[in-house]
């Protein structure tokens, strides 16, 4: 690699056709197993998709519905005798989940343009800098025009009174307001024209700069009774953003009506109670990743769209790494794969442990046959592929239902999410936990309405299910609740028979805490008919809870539907860009794929590139950094194996090398300029990575 070269070339961009990646330049033709194992995944993973989209819609439903019909009311008199003063605007609220945002306004704009009106555009405040740029990308999507923005300064700026011509023309918009007909003929034209909305819609208001938003609302409302304008403001936070960017004198000719999109939190409790949590999908997220999936969601980004990336990507590197991973596939694929096994994979499905656990249990002779015959080993990876959701189904509603017991006790020893008891049963048998426990306590001293409330609502959320196995659960539980309604009915054994009668006991001397601690066990209080009831409900449902909740590593087959190697995800999907770019600038011959880069430790070559070269240097400095030393230093090193070469660059060459080199630390954080000596920079970076 010459030594002329540096890491910058790499930072410009250049006119070119976009490469796309497709899956067969990544597969090899001959492997059959890749091949089915990537085929696997897409088949998996657009069912997956599919569904995203649809509980995308379900959650916007309600405030899309809002927001189309105060549009489609917002000008409904527009062509009359109108007159009027302010913008109708809708303030829509839709959080700090920033990826998010672009998505929401997308579904929004398809909506509008299928059910209100063609004429709808999203501004952004990036390409927005200016009310030239502005008018400029409004005319390009509402018109079809080229874009205007982009053109010379002698270009003729473009002015909402084009677009109002447009509109004019096209609608046959009447500039005379029909006075002198009757009122029933005034009626019948009202009601036979109508014309379009105008919506322009701002996906982050709070970026825009202040004056190009109001001088763009005060251009709307010159023009208000020749073009029915209506503003859609995406807001991050809160409405009184607006009326901070805005002046009174301006805010004022807003009608602003909210409209607040349901929090992402939401969203991600649906995602995962239809997706993450039913058997239609039998890929499934282990508990170590599933965990920092949700901590990288609630104290990162706040971003469904993150979190479905997140999601597809263990999907991936899951089929793309387990050998047999395509067995992870529909109920209705499962005869077919099991059939097209070789003796080499059987071999394996043998070793896994989660297997070898189960096979233990089985009689020795029955596990003889299984182990010598492939056939019928065959057939018990069958049944436990199509056993598999059943299993899943059932843990799934016993969750819904202890998650209806527990999330309105005191302190939420369980959680007061279901994806919080979700990742703990996921980490470890729950009913082994503390936290378990505390909430059982808890419900030995629920008092009857109370406990009668939350088992009624635990029904109503697993009446659904057909499984002959809660059905029983579900009858069990209706028979609880019959005798909670008719306790005096119940039948209360006598305890105080046994126990010890004053004039039995031998009075001998004792302190005053003994003596109390004995009156207390004689006077054992009488257990009452709900007491009863409730002592054997609790130990009823511990039972349940105990048979069918299980930490996900003793689920049969764990290996082949849970992904869970954490160190890859988070090498992925959660990288420290420090240390990235420590050991790029620190070791460039791994990015760059060159020998000439090759060096041990600390050493510094020639050949590196120059911004390499240059942070080696620094590291090696104090807190200020003299540049002159600096440069002496780079100098030395760059000309050392010119040396050897016989050749030799110009002075100037090497200090703009080096200063292109300089730049780009400070461009990348590690240095920057201080007033306290000129010729001198602060470092603003410590230790390696």
């Amino acid at each position: 690699m010459s030594t002329s070269e540096s890491v910058a070339k790499g930072c410009f961009p250049f006119k070119g056709k976009k490469k796309i990646a497709r899956a067969k330049d990544y597969l090899p033709a001959d492997n059959k197993q890749a091949t089915l194992q990537f085929s696997t995944y897409e088949q998996m993973w657009s069912s997956v998709d599919k569904k995203f989209q649809e509980l995308q819609l379900e959650v916007n439903n309600k405030i899309f519905e809002d927001l189309l019909i105060f549009v489609e009311n917002s000008h409904q008199q527009f062509g009359q005798h109108y007159s009027v003063q302010e913008i109708p605007t809708a303030a829509l609220i839709t959080g700090v989940n920033t990826p998010d945002h672009a998505v929401i306004f997308s579904n929004l704009f398809a909506m509008l343009q299928a059910r209100v009106t063609s004429l709808v555009a999203t501004l952004r405040a990036k390409d927005c800098t200016s009310v030239k740029y502005l008018l400029g990308m409004m005319l390009k999507q509402l018109l079809a025009l080229p874009d205007l923005s982009e053109e010379g300064e002698n270009t003729q700026m473009p002015s909402m009174l084009t677009l109002v011509k447009h509109y004019s023309t096209r609608y046959q918009v009447s500039k005379k307001s029909p006075r002198k007909s009757s009122p029933k003929k005034r009626r019948s034209v009202v009601e036979d024209t109508q014309y379009p909305v105008v919506v322009i819609m701002l996906e982050d208001t709070e970026n825009f700069p202040p004056h190009v938003l109001q001088d763009f609302i005060v251009i709307c409302s010159n023009y208000l009774d020749r073009l029915p304008v209506v503003l859609v403001l995406g807001i991050a936070t809160s409405v009184t953003t607006v009326h901070r960017l805005l002046p009174t004198a301006v805010s004022s000719l807003l009608c602003m009506e909210m409209f607040k999109a349901p929090p992402s939190s939401q969203y991600l409790n649906l995602l995962i109670d239809k997706i993450l949590m039913t058997s239609a999908f039998p890929f499934r997220l282990g508990p170590k990743v599933f965990r920092l999936m949700l901590d990288l969601f609630l104290y990162y980004h706040m971003s469904v769209i993150n979190f479905v990336t997140a999601f597809q990507f263990s999907m991936l590197d899951h089929y793309a790494s387990n050998s047999l991973s395509h067995l992870c596939c529909p109920t209705s694929m499962i005869p077919s794969v099991i059939d097209n096994l070789s003796s080499k994979e059987l071999q394996q499905l043998q070793r896994l442990p989660s297997v070898m656990r189960y096979m233990e249990q089985m009689p020795p002779k029955v596990l003889a046959s299984v182990l010598q015959e492939e056939e019928k080993f065959r057939k018990l990876i069958k049944f436990l592929l199509k056993d598999y959701p059943v299993q899943q189904d059932r843990s799934t509603v016993i969750l819904h239902l202890l998650h209806s017991l527990t999330s309105h006790l005191p302190m939420h020893p369980l959680g007061k999410q279901l994806r919080e008891l979700y990742a703990a049963c996921l980490e470890s048998d729950i009913h082994e936990t503390d936290n378990f426990r505390k909430a059982f306590e808890l419900l030995g001293m629920t008092a009857r309405s109370e406990l009668v409330s939350v088992v009624t609502q635990g029904l109503q959320k697993i009446s659904y299910s057909s499984d002959p196995v809660l059905k029983d659960v579900i009858e069990k539980l209706q028979q609880f609740l019959h005798r909670f309604d008719h306790l005096e009915d119940e039948v209360v054994e006598d305890t105080e028979s046994s126990s010890p009668k004053p004039k039995d006991l031998k009075l001998q001397r004792t302190d005053l805490r003994s003596l109390q601690k004995k009156l207390q066990e004689m006077r054992k209080k009488k257990t009452t008919p709900y007491e009863k009831v409730r002592e054997e409900l609790l130990v009823y449902l511990k039972d349940l809870i105990k048979k069918h909740l299980h930490k996900a590593e003793d689920s049969v087959l764990y290996e082949i539907f849970y992904y869970d190697n954490v160190t890859s995800f988070r090498h992925q999907l959660h990288a420290s860009p420090r240390s990235a770019i420590h050991r790029a600038l620190g070791d460039p011959a791994n990015y760059l794929e060159c020998q000439c880069c090759l060096v041990d430790g600390g050493c510094i070559s020639a050949t590196m590139p120059d911004i390499s070269i240059a942070y080696k240097l620094h590291l090696e400095c104090g807190f200020m950094i003299n540049l002159y030393d600096w440069l002496q230093a780079f100098v030395s090193i760059v000309t050392a194996d010119e040396q050897n070469k016989k050749k030799s660059s110009k002075p100037e060459m090497l200090q703009a090398r080096f200063i292109q080199a300089v730049s780009e630390l400070q461009f990348l954080g590690f240095i920057k300029p201080t007033r306290r000596k000129t010729d001198h920079v602060s470092r603003l970076t410590w230790g390696g990575c």
